[in-house]
C-alpha cells in the first residue's frame, strides 16, 4: 500500500461514525453468490465476502451505489420510499434531478416524463434544471470570494461523503453552497403553503432519486437535503409505474413548462463549461476511479491551476447515477440535444432569492468522518500499521480478492482485528501445501 493510503488511516479525525440508519442500500443475503464484483468496486473497502455471502461494514459505507451497479444477482438494491406514501399528504411536490427526463424510451419525451408524475399523483413538479443559471452564478461568486482556495470543488453527495472518509484535508476546498435540489424543494414547499393557505406539514416534498446517495442525504439528520425530509423515491420505482402508461401520456394534452437549457446539470462537463464561460478555469471528472485519482492529485497540490472542478461518481455525471436505467452515453446524448434547443421559459429566481434570506445559499462546512481510522492516537496507529504490514508481507500481494477482501492490505487489516485468518488467503495456503508436498 502506498504511503498516502497509509497516512489516511492515521490522520483522519476522531469523531462519531456514520449513523447506520441512514444507509440507503439493502443486502438480500439469500441472493448473494459471493462473486466479489461489489467488493472490488467499493471505494471505501466497506464490503467483504465471508462464507460466500457479502457483508457490509456500515460505518464505512458512503452510499455511492456502485455495488448496486456491480451486482448481477439482485442481491444489493436501494432502500427507498414507496410511491404510495404520497397519498397521505393533501399536496405533494416531486423534486426531479436534471437527469430524470432523459431516462425514458424515445416515445416518452421531456414533456411526457413530467406528465407521468402528475398521472401518478403529484400536484407540483420542481426541477433541478430550474436553477442551473443560479448555481453557476453562485459558484462563480464563491470562487471569486475565496481566492485562497484552489481548486474549489463541487460534487454529488457520494463524492462529498467520500472526501469526508478518505480526503478530510480537502474538505476546505468544497464549495459550501446549498444544492439546487434542496433549494428548489424548500422554495416549492413555501410556494404551495402560500398558494393553498396550508401549514408546511400538509405538503409532502419528495425527491425522485437518481442515486442511492441522494436517498441517504434525505434520511440523514445532518443530510444535504433537509428540505426534502418527507422522503426519496427511487427513479426505478417511478419508471416501473410509468412504463405501461405510454399511450395515456401521449394522449395527455396538458401544458407543462420545460427547462431544457438547465438539463446541463445532468452532465459534469456541461456544468463545468457553464462556469468556464464566466472566466473560470474548470475541469469535469466522472467515474469513481477517476475521482479518486484526481482527489489524490489535488491533495498532492498538483491541480492548483484550476479554479473549479466538478466531481461525480457516475459515468458522464448525473446521467450515470446508480438508480438510472438509460445507458449514460445515450442519456448524455439526449441531454446535449435538448440543451442545444434552449427553448422554453427561464425560471424567475427573484421570488426565491427574496424569500430565502440567504442570498449566497451558504451551508455549514462538512466535517471529517471516522470511517477508515486505525486509532485516534498517532503513535498507536503507527504501531498498528507496522503489525498489519508484517501480516501483509506474509501474503502474496496479488490483490486477487479471492479471500473475500478487496486487496491484501485489507485482508491483513481483517486478520489483525480478528475478522479473518491467514488461511483465508487461498494462494498462501496453496504455497504451504506445495511446500509440504515437496518435502
Amino acid at each position: 500500500m502506498c504511503r498516502a493510503s497509509l497516512r489516511k488511516r492515521i490522520f483522519i479525525m476522531d469523531i462519531k461514525a456514520l449513523n447506520t440508519e441512514t444507509l440507503s442500500i439493502t443486502i438480500e443475503r439469500e441472493h448473494c453468490t459471493g462473486c466479489m464484483r461489489c467488493v472490488r468496486i467499493c471505494p471505501t473497502e466497506a464490503l467483504r465476502v465471508r462464507n460466500n455471502v457479502v457483508q457490509l461494514n456500515e460505518d464505512r459505507c458512503i452510499n455511492c451505489g456502485r455495488c448496486i451497479e456491480a451486482c448481477t444477482e439482485d442481491a444489493i438494491h436501494e432502500n427507498t420510499t414507496s410511491v404510495s406514501v404520497i397519498y397521505g399528504y393533501p399536496y405533494t411536490v416531486a423534486v426531479i434531478p436534471a437527469s430524470y427526463p432523459v431516462q425514458f424510451p424515445e416515445a416518452i419525451d421531456y414533456a411526457a416524463s413530467k406528465k407521468a408524475l402528475y398521472q401518478i399523483g403529484f400536484d407540483y413538479i420542481a426541477e433541478e434544471a430550474m436553477l442551473a443559471d443560479l448555481k453557476t452564478s453562485l459558484i462563480v461568486d464563491y470562487v471569486q470570494n475565496n481566492p485562497d482556495i484552489r481548486p474549489v470543488i463541487s460534487g454529488n453527495p457520494a463524492v462529498l461523503r467520500l472526501m469526508q472518509a478518505r480526503f478530510p484535508s480537502l474538505l476546505r476546498n468544497i464549495a459550501n453552497i446549498d444544492h439546487p435540489l434542496n433549494i428548489i424543494g424548500g422554495h416549492y414547499r413555501d410556494l404551495v403553503c402560500r398558494e393553498k393557505g396550508c401549514p408546511p406539514e400538509d405538503v409532502g416534498v419528495f425527491l425522485i432519486a437518481s442515486c442511492v446517495s441522494q436517498i441517504s442525504e434525505v434520511r440523514r439528520p445532518d443530510g444535504l437535503y433537509p428540505n426534502l425530509r418527507d422522503g426519496a423515491i427511487s427513479f426505478r420505482e417511478i419508471y416501473r409505474a410509468v412504463r405501461g402508461r405510454t399511450e395515456d401520456l401521449l394522449a395527455d394534452r396538458r401544458e407543462v413548462d420545460l427547462y431544457p437549457a438547465g438539463l446541463s446539470l445532468a452532465l459534469a462537463d456541461l456544468e463545468a463549461e457553464k462556469a468556464g464561460e464566466k472566466g473560470l478555469k474548470t475541469l469535469a471528472v466522472t467515474g469513481v476511479g477517476n475521482v479518486l485519482d484526481v482527489l489524490s492529485r489535488i491533495e498532492n497540490q498538483q491541480l492548483e491551476g484550476y479554479d473549479y472542478i466538478v466531481l461525480h461518481c457516475g459515468i458522464n455525471g448525473q446521467v450515470g447515477d446508480s438508480l438510472n436505467v438509460e445507458n449514460p452515453c445515450i442519456a448524455g446524448g439526449k441531454v446535449r440535444n435538448l440543451v442545444r434547443k434552449e427553448c422554453g421559459p427561464g425560471f424567475d429566481t427573484e421570488d426565491l432569492l427574496r424569500r430565502s434570506g440567504n442570498p449566497g445559499f451558504a451551508i455549514k462546512p462538512l466535517q471529517p468522518k471516522q470511517v477508515m481510522q486505525l486509532d485516534g492516537n498517532i503513535a498507536k496507529a503507527l504501531e498498528k500499521i507496522r503489525k498489519i504490514q508484517e501480516i501483509r508481507n506474509r501474503l502474496p500481494g496479488l490483490d486477487c480478492a479471492a479471500c473475500g477482501a478487496p486487496n491484501c492490505f485489507a485482508l491483513a487489516e481483517d486478520i489483525f482485528f480478528g475478522k479473518a485468518e491467514l488461511k483465508d488467503c487461498v494462494i498462501h495456503v496453496k504455497h504451504l501445501y506445495d511446500g509440504v508436498q515437496r518435502h
